[in-house]
């Protein structure tokens, strides 16, 4: 899988994410984390699902230090952070 489709996979989790935080406002995080896992179980490539599982973990921190962030600047905040997630996927 390139790393194009891999980025696209963790971005496919953040959104996501932010998806099943704002419809379950009091959804803790451990339930949104599996709701992620149980979306990844069906990709293939195991860098893409830990990708997937640490761009949503990194949308959970953003959200919990800035609350009031909407969905897109969240997604750019993510963004930016990817290419450390990747590198430490690989590291």
């Amino acid at each position: 899988m390139s790393e194009v489709n891999i980025q696209v996979s963790m971005m496919t989790a953040v959104t996501e994410t932010l998806k099943f935080k704002r419809g379950n406002p009091k959804v803790d995080h451990e339930k949104i984390m599996q709701h992620i896992s149980n979306m990844a179980k069906n990709v293939r490539n195991q860098n893409a699902k830990i990708g997937m599982v640490a761009a949503a973990s990194k949308t959970l921190l953003i959200l919990e230090k800035e609350p009031n962030l909407t969905d897109k600047e969240v997604m750019k905040r993510v963004m930016e952070e990817l290419p450390n997630i990747l590198e430490n996927i690989r590291a």
